[in-house]
């Protein structure tokens, strides 16, 4: 037999017996100290510990050689908690067994220590490098475009930089699984060092304690004893008990015996001892009964003999209740089977209860006898229900303790500041409480700490009771059901069993107590200052003996109760005070269950949402940033909010509400960059202005537009609702500070802007003459909201194209101008205007857009701009006044169009049409002869008005003049009148066939006088072929004409025009004859005009000729000097004299023209011929017909020869 000898704890083989060591033989050592060593089969396991050398410091040699058996190591000793078994293969000495690779590799333990799994880097890498690129995406669009460059190098560069770290780690990992080979090498040679060292340290003992070893003086008195005895009285009694040879049953009268036993049990069981309901679950068998009661007990019986007087004995018993989890030190604590020790006292405790009541004692040992107990003899004895009573018992306050070492562990982790537990002095129920806020601050502390101290939020979330309670009332129906079966069953088997066969059934001495371990469940109803109703926290609580876990039972309180607020405080959201910020139900959402734990799930803006959570075990509010993979920016902002509200969750709505404005807030504001528009927080407005212009404003975005800078699109988040407005600000001072004030404002209604049946009144409302008429306040939805960037360019597009049109508005107000807001039926994209048809196919808001739609045009009578006649007879009635350009980023244009009625442009005969166009636009009107509409754009908004009515006038008085003449040419049959160019602010017509005006209509402004505007009047002359010929001689007279034409104007433009004409025609041969009497005079005859019909020719210093139109083409010639009108008066002698000398013989010239053309007239004139062509008056004399032009040409030439004779 193969034996191995444990010195110290250390195992040896040996072969064939123990070997003497160091000359001392084994079998003496053996025999000396018999506890010493051992020997063991080989199938013995044996043990090695893995014990710290510093372990055997302090102990001496005798110390750690008797310090324990040597057949088992640890069965006395104190071993360290990192001392760990391994079991040995002795065979493997023997047989030669060498261990595989693998077995060997068990061995060693892997070492982590210094080390970092790869993927951890490689994650935060890419996560890092993915948020700064989303970053960047944010911020570029307001960026220039040489930052953007200068950003993206800079980004690649050091994304490139942490790419190449990794991947040199990458190459690095590849030799990973070789250096945890050697990091577990050189953990295994130190771990087998130390061993080593124990090992040398514990043979160095046994070698010094075999030395010190010495055989015992001899026995004397022992010696006596045999000798005088004949035999030795110091033998222990046990080895005489053992040793000493009984008389052995046989196995059938084993088998015999204990089926006897069975039946006596079945008997006593079934007629004679009253059994509890609760243990009816039995099994007999082997001279025994076990009981079992499911969540309580378990216990084995048997008879002390088949008599009725024998009583019940027990033999074992375990609890089956047990803590749920692998916590090794409270299931050595509080095993189902106790410890032997307190086994044994259980037993004897029950082997009380059942015998205290019978005619026997009860042997305890030692020679002592438990007292009988007073029995009453009109009761029956219940050994049984006595024993169930007391066992329940034991196992209920088993059950409690469990949970109440439960509740202490929990204390000392990390539920220590949230929970508190105390159990009563009877140790019959314990009270836990959960989420325990903190102790507020003391007095000194600063306002905040004042703030805390008042706040009311309770200091406690609830309290949970575990307590043993006797006859407990039913949790449900089915458990009150099962209850009055048992009694029911319990009473029929009392009659039964009771009666005797003489005199009334006798009652029992005990009765079965039911017993259970409740749970009361108390919460706060206000815990964290939010109201709950007290039937959503209600919850069936049961514990399970097999599985008690304290931890559990409170999580799923806690648990419970944090939906029941989560719930509370999503109803409070969507239907207090709030209800218009969280008008869609959509919003706030109820996610989890009470299993795994809930979360209120509320969307701030967009898709930025927030998890709102109550910790299960502290009972602190949670907010968490959802929605956003790289949120970094905002995780202080939401640890921020986070501890604020734990300090006072009294104000968790009003943190909800705050943290959604400023979501919304900083979304517009986002947007309002991406958009490149300005937008500011605050604009130095007093508070107590901007609390009675829009009340209780507790946040605000204003954005300001471009074009006006006066002008701001403000989004006011007040405590009941969010409203977009449009601000008027005008600068302003106050104590010495520049401060702004708020001159006018309107509320906008972002639904309906855009929208086709309320666009009217979306614009009406804001289009009021004082915005603060209008009360019309916006809804709390996400479409009022307007954080998309679709509504806020929609909202800023409409505010820019609202304050231009109350630009407009103001002017035609400020001119008493009436107008009227039109609305279109239809899009009518066939009517664009300049810059309209490129701009609605790029930008996102066309002019044909659902915003476009909402915004009206304006609508004024051409009657009340002008106020005259003229204006009716030149176009129709309606004018439009279309603002443009609001969408896009240039600055805003207004459009007016005005039809004209039907103007003749071009001359009836095609024929006669030149080669220039007839047409040329100006830069800012234009003609559409399709139409017949004059559209007039003005760049300046602040100026359109006057532009358009100063404008209007050009065009208006030089349409009219073009309508007349062309109306002229064909009500008086002048065929040489015709138009040659028109292009609305001047007209050009042509008479003689040749010679051309050119009319312009100069306002006051231009005119740089204080006169009402003139017409400006352009002579020229064009010949056969079309290029410009010799000076038109009208040029002279143009200033008079134009003075004639303003004055005749003003009582009807067609007298004007008509007369215009007549007297161009009629003076043109007359023009054109002292032309030539100027040119033929060598210079000594100089012609100037005084007025359109009054042309005078200076012959010399003292002669002047005048020559006056007359009606029906005449002309009248008469001498300056007898002249009534050029006569002066002389200041010297008195007397009147002229101071210009009459012709000589003036009156014979005029005869003799008289009489020259007098005959030829008359052969050659027509029937229809009135008067003479030459009449001879005094001083002068009248001349009519085409003879006219010879007839003064004659008479300047004769009197020139009469002035100068020829030499």
């Amino acid at each position: 037999m193969t034996q191995t000898a444990h010195i110290n704890g250390i195992t040896s083989p040996f072969v064939n017996g123990v070997k003497a060591v160091n000359g001392i033989s084994g079998a003496s050592q053996l025999s000396s100290h018999p506890t010493s060593t051992t020997a063991v089969e080989d199938d013995t396991p044996v043990y090695e510990s893995d014990w710290n050398p510093d372990y055997l410091e302090g102990y001496t040699v005798e110390q750690v050689a008797h310090s324990r058996p040597l057949s088992d190591p640890y069965a006395n000793a104190q071993i360290p908690p990192y001392a760990k078994l391994r079991p040995i293969d002795i065979d493997s000495f023997r047989t030669g067994h060498r261990p595989t690779p693998d077995e060997l590799h068990q061995e060693i333990r892997m070492t982590y220590e210094g080390q970092l799994p790869f993927t951890q880097i490689l994650d935060r890498i890419v996560q890092d490098s993915y948020a700064n690129l989303t970053e960047l995406a944010e911020v570029m669009p307001s960026f220039s475009d040489r930052e953007r460059k200068t950003r993206l190098i800079q980004y690649a560069v050091n994304t490139r930089k942490q790419i190449i770290k990794v991947y040199a780690i990458s190459k690095w990992a590849r030799v990973a699984d070789d250096v945890q080979k050697a990091l577990d090498v050189m953990t295994f040679l130190v771990r087998s060092e130390s061993k080593l060292k124990v090992a040398h340290m514990v043979f160095s003992a046994g070698v010094a304690l075999l030395h010190s070893s010495q055989l015992r003086n001899s026995d004397i008195m022992t010696a006596l004893d045999v000798l005088t005895t004949g035999t030795y009285h110091g033998l222990p009694t046990v080895i005489k008990e053992t040793f000493q040879d009984y008389k052995r049953i046989s196995d059938e009268e084993v088998i015999s015996t204990l089926r006897a036993l069975n039946d006596a049990i079945l008997y006593r069981l079934r007629f004679r001892d009253i059994v509890p309901v609760a243990m009816n679950d039995y099994r007999v068998e082997d001279g025994r009964v076990w009981f079992q009661v499911p969540g309580l007990f378990e216990v084995t019986l048997t008879l002390t003999g088949p008599e009725d007087t024998d009583y019940w004995y027990a033999l074992d018993m375990r609890f089956l209740v047990a803590p749920d989890g692998d916590d090794e030190e409270i299931l050595q604590e509080f095993p189902s089977i106790p410890h032997p020790w307190l086994k044994t006292q259980i037993i004897n405790s029950l082997n009380y209860q059942l015998v205290m009541n019978s005619d026997q004692q009860l042997d305890v040992g030692d020679g002592q006898e438990l007292l009988r107990a007073r029995r009453d003899p009109t009761k029956a004895d219940a050994p049984l229900v006595r024993m169930h009573n007391a066992l329940q018992m034991l196992s209920l306050s088993y059950q409690l303790e469990i949970l109440y070492q439960q509740a202490t562990r929990m204390l000392k982790l990390d539920w220590q500041d949230v929970m508190t537990a105390s159990m009563d002095l009877s140790r019959k129920s314990f009270t836990v409480t959960y989420w325990k806020r903190p102790a507020l601050l003391p007095p000194n502390q600063s306002r905040e700490g004042a703030a805390m101290r008042q706040d009311p939020t309770p200091a406690l979330g609830g309290t949970v009771t575990f307590a043993i309670v006797t006859d407990p009332r039913p949790t449900s129906a089915s458990s009150a059901a099962r209850v009055h079966v048992n009694n029911a069953l319990a009473l029929l088997e009392g009659k039964t069993k009771l009666k005797e066969a003489q005199g009334p059934p006798k009652e029992p001495s005990d009765v079965t107590e039911l017993a259970s371990v409740r749970v009361e469940w108390k919460p706060v109803l206000n815990a964290l200052f939010i109201p709950v109703p007290a039937q959503e926290l209600e919850l069936d609580l049961t514990i399970d003996p097999a599985r008690l876990d304290l931890e559990g039972i409170l999580k799923r309180i806690t648990r419970l109760h944090a939906r029941a607020i989560l719930r509370a405080v999503g109803t409070q959201l969507l239907r207090g005070a709030s209800k218009s910020i969280f008008s869609d139900p959509s919003q706030v959402s109820l996610e989890g269950d009470e299993l795994s734990g809930s979360s209120l799930r509320i969307r701030l803006c967009g898709s930025q949402e927030v998890l709102l959570s109550v910790d299960d075990r502290s009972g602190k509010l949670v907010l968490k940033d959802v929605g956003v993979l790289a949120a970094s920016n905002r995780s202080g902002r939401f640890l921020a909010y986070g501890v604020w509200l734990n300090r006072h969750p009294n104000a968790l709505l009003a943190v909800v509400k705050s943290l959604k404005l400023e979501m919304i807030i900083a979304e517009i504001e986002h947007q309002a960059r991406y958009l490149g528009l300005q937008a500011t927080r605050s604009v130095a407005v007093p508070p107590q202005e901007v609390l009675q212009k829009f009340g209780s404003v507790r946040m605000a975005v204003y954005i300001r537009l471009k074009p006006f800078p006066d002008y701001y699109l403000a989004m006011l988040a007040t405590e009941e609702e969010t409203k977009w407005a449009l601000v008027n600000l005008m600068d302003g001072q106050m104590d010495h500070y520049h401060m702004r004030s708020i001159r006018d404002f309107g509320w906008l209604d972002a639904e309906r802007i855009g929208g086709a049946d309320e666009r009217e009144r979306a614009w009406e409302e804001v289009a009021a003459v004082s915005f603060n008429d209008v009360l019309k306040r916006t809804s709390g939805s996400d479409a009022s909201l307007g954080v998309k960037t679709e509504v806020l360019r929609e909202l800023y597009a409409f505010c820019c194209a609202r304050v231009s049109h109350t630009i407009v508005e103001q002017q035609l107000k400020t001119r008493g101008i009436p107008w009227t807001s039109v609305f279109s039926a239809k899009d009518r994209k066939t009517e664009k205007h300049p810059g309209e048809a490129t701009t609605s196919g790029a930008h996102p808001l066309s002019p044909f857009s659902s915003t476009a739609r909402s915004v009206p045009k304006i609508c004024i009578r051409i009657s009340d701009t002008v106020r005259s006649e003229r204006a009716a007879n030149v176009a129709y009635e309606n004018v439009k006044i279309k603002v443009v350009d609001w969408w896009s980023e240039r600055p805003c244009r207004v459009v007016t169009s005005v039809r004209l009625r039907e103007v003749q442009l071009v001359a009836k005969d095609p024929s006669e049409i030149t080669k220039e166009q007839p047409f040329d636009p100006a830069r800012n009107i234009t003609y559409n002869p399709a139409t017949s509409i004059v559209t007039f754009t003005s760049f300046d908004i602040n100026t359109c008005v006057d532009e358009f009515l100063q404008e209007w006038e050009r065009v208006e008085r030089v349409a009219g003049i073009a309508r007349e003449v062309d109306q002229a040419r064909s009500r008086r049959q002048w065929p040489d009148i015709r138009i040659l160019r028109f292009n609305l602010q001047s007209v050009e017509f042509v008479y003689h066939s040749m010679y051309t005006l050119a009319i312009q209509w100069v306002p006051p402004s231009e005119a740089g006088d204080q006169s009402e505007g003139t017409y400006a009047m352009d002579f020229d002359t064009l010949s056969k072929d079309g290029v410009r010929g010799q000076p038109n001689p009208h040029q002279d007279v143009a200033a008079s004409l134009s003075k004639r034409l303003h004055v005749d104007a003003s009582r009807s433009m067609a007298f004007a025009v008509e007369r215009l004409i007549m007297i161009l025609r009629d003076s043109l041969p007359v023009l054109l004859a002292l032309q030539t009497v100027k040119q033929e005079s060598a210079g000594r005859v100089t012609m100037f005009t005084k007025s359109a019909a009054w042309y005078r020719l200076l012959f010399g210093p003292k002669h002047i000729l005048d020559f006056r139109l007359l009606p029906n083409q005449r002309i009248a010639v008469a001498d300056a000097a007898l002249s009534p009108f050029t006569r002066l008066r002389a200041g010297d002698e008195g007397h009147v004299e002229s101071v210009l000398a009459p012709f000589t013989g003036f009156q014979d010239v005029a005869h003799a023209l008289a009489r020259e053309t007098q005959p030829a007239e008359i052969q050659h004139a027509s029937v229809d011929s009135v008067g003479p062509p030459v009449v001879v008056v005094e001083g002068g004399l009248l001349c009519s017909g085409p003879t006219v032009p010879d007839v003064l040409q004659r008479l300047c030439a004769e009197l020139s020869k009469r002035l100068w004779p020829p030499s």
